[in-house]
Formats: structure tokens, C-alpha cells, sequence
């Protein structure tokens, strides 16, 4: 199920935001033959400030992330990558359509294979190459007015919908240094709260994390970005290792 889009005030500036959170206990018992629910009593706005430390401690996760920019007046273009992200050691491996091509990709930077096969050379972060998990660090600039909308099912998961604000002022306080071009960067530099929303499971883990924010590229004007994280396989090996400083080229831009 889409994510309803809602007004953020300024030139239609739009953002929803779906996660899982997991781990915790319940409020009582589990009722026979079901999980024990962490989301089970809580309040939206607990739910919404523990979910990037949940999903974080789940340790790992299988991620598919979608770009898509809707140039004003002009045409759509869209990128996706897939792959395993470990959250501790904060490195994944990603494959990207339709560009092609393999990325080890780390909190701050993204590495990527020369033409030859020979040697990894260090990139600068591009809408489609930035770490998918920075994603999270949304739901820790939101404010007040939190409340659950429904439910849905995400990857045969049953999750729950929340409704939050994202305030760009205090994104820009928490959150540190991002990725040039990521969806952080691009929520900071927005002029009003930011809708946004949450979808999360039983569990307390991210599931789903879509935004829909204004910007103006260089090089397209002004449009709509959609970005959309899924996470999902909580706890999957992640055999992806950081290239040792010898292996990797000069940076590519």
C-alpha cells in the first residue's frame, strides 16, 4: 500500500516515512500461539523515538532502496540498489539499477570496483550510492502530533502505520555530519515540518521507510523525490569487509 501523500506547507513539499522496529517485551503474556509483542500498549511517540535503536540492534538487515525524481514540468528518472547492511560494523555491500555495478558502501564513504577489476576506488555519495541506513536517523527530529493511522503487511509482516513530523531544525542538530545528496541532507534544508510515515511490526523493527521531499537539483530544477527503504531478514550474514587502504585508487567523482 502506497503511503497517502500530505502537505508540508511549502510548494507541496511532501515526506512519508515506513519502518519496523523489533526486539522488547510485552506489556503481559503473549496470547497462545502468537509472538510476544514489544509495539503491544505503547504510545506513538515511545514507539517512534526507540525504532532507529531497535532496528539497529537487530544487528543487520537485507535493504532495497528506491530513488525516484520528478523533475517539475519535466521527466522521471529513478535508481534502485539491494543488498545486506550490517549495522554495527556500519558497512554493506549494493548492487544499483540501472546503473549496474557492485558498492561496498560505509557510513561516510562508498567504494566501487575499477573498469579493469584490478583495484576499489573510493566514490563520492550519489543519490543512488549514499548508505540507506542514514535513513534512519529521521525519527530523531520528530516532534510532537504522533499517532497511529493502521495497518498494513510489508514483506508477509503485519505492521502498524504512524503518522509523525519531521522538524528540520532539530534534524539538523542531531543528526551530524550526512551524505551529500541524501534524504537527511535533503530534509534538513526543508523550510517547514516534514510529514512522515512510520510502519512499524510487532517486533519494534524497521520495515519500510518512504519519503517524498522538494528539492531543486543542479542540473533538473525543482521536483519531488521519492525515496522508499525496505529492511527486512533481520540478522543475515553481511560478509562484506571495508577494502584495506593499499586496494583502493585514487577517489572517483
Amino acid at each position: 500500500m502506497r503511503a497517502p501523500r500530505r502537505s508540508a506547507g511549502v510548494a507541496g513539499s511532501v515526506l512519508a516515512v515506513a519502518l519496523v522496529i523489533a526486539a522488547g517485551q510485552s506489556s503481559g503474556p503473549p496470547a497462545p500461539g502468537r509472538a510476544t509483542s514489544w509495539i503491544a500498549g505503547k504510545p506513538g511517540p515511545i514507539v517512534v523515538r526507540d525504532a532507529a535503536d531497535l532496528t539497529r540492534a537487530a544487528g543487520s538487515a537485507r535493504i532495497e532502496a528506491g530513488y525516484l525524481f520528478d523533475a517539475d514540468g519535466g521527466p522521471t528518472t529513478s535508481s534502485r540498489v539491494t543488498g545486506r547492511y550490517d549495522f554495527g560494523a556500519q558497512v554493506g555491500g549494493f548492487t544499483s539499477t540501472p546503473a549496474g555495478g557492485y558498492a561496498i558502501v560505509t557510513h561516510s564513504a562508498v567504494f566501487v570496483m575499477d573498469p579493469g577489476g584490478q583495484r576499489w576506488m573510493r566514490a563520492g555519495f550519489s543519490a543512488a550510492e549514499q548508505d540507506p541506513s542514514q535513513a534512519l536517523d529521521l525519527l530523531r527530529a520528530a516532534s510532537g502530533g504522533t499517532r497511529e493511522v493502521g495497518t498494513d503487511r510489508l514483506h508477509d509482516t503485519e505492521v502498524h502505520l504512524f503518522a509523525v513530523t519531521v522538524d528540520p531544525r532539530r534534524l539538523a542538530a542531531v543528526a551530524g555530519p550526512v551524505a551529500q545528496g541524501s534524504v537527511v541532507e535533503s530534509v534538513t534544508r526543508a523550510g517547514d515540518p516534514v510529514p512522515v510515515n512510520l510502519y512499524v511490526d510487532e517486533q519494534g523493527r524497521v520495515r519500510r521507510l518512504q519519503v517524498w521531499v522538494r528539492v531543486v537539483d543542479s542540473a533538473r530544477g525543482p521536483g519531488l523525490v521519492t525515496v522508499t527503504v525496505d529492511l527486512f531478514d533481520f540478522g543475515i550474514d553481511v560478509p562484506v569487509r571495508v577494502p584495506a587502504p593499499d586496494a583502493v585508487g585514487p577517489v572517483q567523482r
